[in-house]
């Protein structure tokens, strides 16, 4: 794995753990409701459906041709 990509990887992970932490999910944490689904529910099921396809545009960068040793 080339190290922009570990760094990349290293990155979103700290980002992922901000945005799980209280300050941010708290923005989320109020009675009212989209859809039927608690926006709590939304929030967190959209920043971990986010960081999952932030994961996938990472890992599979077409750019880098390299052999990953």
């Amino acid at each position: 794995m080339s190290k922009t990509r570990e760094l990349a990887l290293v990155a979103l992970s700290l980002l992922a753990w901000a945005l799980y932490n209280n300050p941010i999910l708290s923005i989320f944490n109020r009675l009212s409701f989209k859809w039927r689904t608690p926006v709590l529910y939304m929030g967190i099921f959209g920043i971990w459906f986010l960081i999952i396809v932030v994961t996938f545009l990472i890992v599979n960068n077409t750019n880098n041709h390299h052999s990953d040793e």
